[in-house]
């Protein structure tokens, strides 16, 4: 049993390859958001290693009948804590209890926990999942050790200046070499923000109709030379109109259907994906997969992954460069797990956090609890007896870099970051880049993102421990004017406020609509007339106008009932025994 999806898939691939050789062991997983009847076939015929997460195997074996568990041998629980932190503790114990009934002899069914940290938690789920007998493996006491080719790093950033300092970093480190960046933030619909601004930011320093043109800056790279004779190609052959300096790419990088002005307009020139808890199963294993293995777009490896902390445990990504704290981790263990993410198998690898002022207590904090290998009271030291495990980098340093892409600037950072904070403002607030839709839906769509993440953020916030929200994330130490510029919204927290109001009343009604199955009023589709009821199935659409994810759980409850209830109805008529016999 494994929490999530993507840690499911990871573990059948890598057990198929570890298995190829052996014919007789074949190896199955199931798990939400697959089709149950294909499930239910494969687990007719018997799959000897079955990898599952624990809400689907609870499902099969309540509702499958050719599900035969009575020769199980082992039941193995990875990442124990994070099972319980995603709310499964009742369902193992039905798990239990069913494999109890079922199992010829329960006493040799070997179950085996695995967690990375003993919490709490843990140990109360070791006492009803595992027998009396207990053997511990492994590390006596819940201790670890971060390697020593991880570089830590701090940032203290002003609230207003969040977004463009993590535009500019971005940008600087991949303009450096870097390959691939996870950015984790707190909620979902952070998430959706970030990823449908970056991915349609353009860059404010390019002037319209001078994309042509070729601007030579100094390369990181052994190869400047020839770089540069590249670049001076256009002198000698006039039909060379756009020039790129994409050393690892040749000729034919780009594909055909690749727009290269908007490419050459874009602030960052990479593939940028998302990855959360709401998004469908499809569009979870596919991004994963073209994170990790490239997109078959474009044949840059680069890419920047904003996540949730779904993808912070157990997940394989080889050879990310840069773990960006974007919203500071609530658990100095789950600080622990994210940046686990880098520096892999005696590579090297980087981790920044960002911090308000207010919160910068919490990285002496954070260092004091990596110091003592993760033992409960890590106090606190001084201001004078800071670790130095985390080295602080300025922001204004970031933002400098800004200069250098803005020829105008003058080397005034100051310019620069005001350039492109009012360009995502008049993205967000005003137009967006999508030229198929109205200007009143782009811009509708982008703003409710906006005011979502705000919200959804200012919650978070607010849910933070206690003990963690007393020392060093207190609400009223939060600006909200200036946590509100950070997302692109040029308005009072008292506009924001009633503005929130406006769009959670309208996803509220479409709830109660999709829970009803109710055509929403306004119009005779000519199926039974106005107001009628009728049985709709709701399609979540990412491209379509963005609802809050308290809407979207709604809708996708509606969704799944539907689909169960169809799945469960007849499809033909059973055979009777006279029909065998004549």
């Amino acid at each position: 049993m494994c929490p999530t999806r993507e840690l499911v898939i990871q573990v059948e691939q890598t057990l198929t390859t570890l298995l190829k050789f052996a014919q007789f062991l074949t190896v199955g997983a199931i798990h939400g958001g697959e089709n149950r009847h294909k499930e239910k076939s494969r687990l007719r015929k018997g799959v000897p290693l079955l990898i599952t997460t624990p809400g689907r195997l609870l499902d099969h074996l309540k509702t499958t009948v050719s599900f035969n568990v009575s020769n199980a041998r082992s039941l193995i629980m990875d990442e124990a804590d994070r099972l319980l932190d995603l709310g499964f503790e009742k369902t193992i114990r039905e798990i239990i209890e069913l494999l109890g009934t079922r199992c010829a002899d329960m006493t040799s069914l070997k179950r085996v926990l695995v967690s990375a940290t003993i919490t709490e938690g843990v140990e109360r789920l070791s006492h009803f999942a595992l027998r009396p007998r207990i053997t511990r493996i492994g590390e006596t006491q819940d201790t670890f050790t971060i390697p020593a080719t991880l570089r830590q790093h701090v940032m203290v950033v002003p609230t207003k200046h969040r977004l463009a300092v993590l535009i500019s970093f971005l940008r600087a480190q991949l303009d450096a070499g870097a390959n691939k960046i996870v950015v984790f933030v707190s909620t979902a619909d952070s998430t959706e923000f970030l990823y449908y601004l970056l991915s349609r930011l353009e860059s404010p320093f390019i002037r319209r109709g001078h994309e042509g043109k070729v601007e030579i800056r100094k390369s990181h790279s052994k190869n400047y030379k020839k770089i540069l004779e590249a670049g001076n190609q256009h002198l000698h052959d006039p039909s060379e109109e756009v020039i790129t300096f994409d050393e690892d790419s040749d000729n034919d990088s780009q594909g055909p259907g690749i727009d290269m002005k908007m490419s050459l307009r874009a602030m960052l020139d990479v593939n940028v994906f998302k990855l959360h808890g709401n998004m469908s199963q499809v569009d979870r294993a596919s991004v994963f997969h073209a994170f990790k293995f490239g997109n078959a777009d474009k044949k840059s490896q680069k890419g920047v992954l904003f996540c949730t902390d779904v993808a912070a445990r157990g997940l394989d990504m080889p050879l990310i460069d840069w773990i960006v704290h974007y919203d500071p981790p609530t658990d100095p263990t789950g600080y622990v797990h994210r940046i686990g993410r880098t520096a892999r198998i005696g590579k090297s690898g980087n981790s920044i956090l960002f911090l308000a002022p207010h919160e910068e207590g919490y990285a002496r904090y954070l260092s004091n609890f990596i110091g003592s290998g993760g033992q409960e009271g890590a106090h606190v030291g001084p201001e004078d007896d800071k670790p130095q495990l985390m080295s602080e980098k300025k922001h204004e340093t970031y933002l400098f870099y800004l200069t250098k892409l803005d020829p105008g600037s003058n080397h005034m950072w100051m310019y620069s970051t005001a350039k492109l904070e009012r360009a995502i403002t008049h993205l967000v607030m005003h137009q967006s880049s999508n030229e198929g839709a109205s200007r009143a839906e782009r811009t509708e769509n982008l703003s409710r993102l906006a005011f979502f993440a705000y919200q959804s953020y200012v919650r978070s916030y607010a849910g933070i421990p206690k003990d963690l929200k007393h020392q060093f994330f207190s609400s009223s130490d939060l600006h909200l004017g200036h946590l509100a510029q950070s997302f692109g919204i040029e308005k009072s927290p008292t506009e924001v406020q009633q503005q929130l109001q406006r769009y959670v009343r309208e996803d509220r009604a479409l709830g109660r609509r999709a829970q009803k199955r109710i055509a929403p009023s306004g119009g005779d589709n000519g199926e039974g007339g106005q107001g009628k009821a009728k049985r709709e199935r709701i399609k979540l659409d990412h491209e379509g106008r963005y609802h809050s994810m308290l809407a979207q759980k709604q809708r996708k409850t509606t969704r799944d009932y539907e689909e169960k209830r169809r799945a469960e109805a007849p499809r033909i008529r059973p055979l009777q025994f006279t029909e065998f016999d004549a």
